[in-house]
């Protein structure tokens, strides 16, 4: 059994550090969904089965099975983390096409000037994450990392440039309205001029 006064927290090869540190790791990683996005099921199923082995772990009396279930805690709880990351960056492209829809009448580079450039990164980012590859979880973890830093930056840019570009949309739709109006008051002059 572990506990802090008796036995050395190192069971075999295996340390119980890393798995504390895997798991609260994973468990900021799912508050960040659950912060965008509500409950995020994988991830938390994955921490559940950490759980589980954990608690299978602590009774097992065979080493040799103990050492597998603490291996199995480890890799959920970073699968955990992997998920939460896939979520998150998939909730920020969301985010970023959202507001590329938002304003796909308005010219956006007169507000936000890194508009073109984000652009760029984010078609790089999309591309990427085609074609990672998945079994060298290690990097695949530092790049998907990485590339959601990456993408919430340009998503908080891209919000913060939404009052500026609202009140061109709102001076737009000002613009278009006049000018029907406009239109309507020649028609009904020139109609007036006619049947006078």
């Amino acid at each position: 059994m572990l506990s802090e006064g008796g036995t050395d927290s190192k069971i075999m090869n295996f340390n119980v550090a890393d798995v504390r540190d895997a798991y609260n790791l994973a468990e900021q990683h799912i508050k960040l969904v659950e912060h965008h996005e509500g409950l995020a099921f994988p991830p938390v199923n994955e921490l559940r089965y950490a759980g589980q082995h954990l608690c299978r772990a602590l009774v097992e009396t065979d080493d040799g099975v103990k050492e597998k279930h603490y291996q199995d805690v480890l890799g959920h709880c970073r699968r955990a983390s992997y998920d939460a990351l896939e979520i998150l960056l998939s909730y920020y492209l969301e985010k970023c096409i959202k507001f590329q829809d938002d304003y796909r009448q308005v010219i956006i580079t007169d507000v936000l000037q890194s508009y073109l450039d984000d652009r760029k990164v984010l078609n790089e980012i999309k591309q990427k994450s085609m074609s990672r590859d998945r079994e060298n979880r290690g990097q695949y973890f530092a790049e998907v990392q990485q590339d959601g830093e990456i993408i919430c930056s340009i998503s908080e840019r891209w919000e913060n440039a939404r009052p500026e570009l609202n009140k061109q949309v709102e001076k737009e739709r000002r613009k278009s309205r006049q000018w029907v109006v406009g239109v309507i008051v020649a028609i009904i002059i020139g109609l007036l001029a006619f049947f006078r």
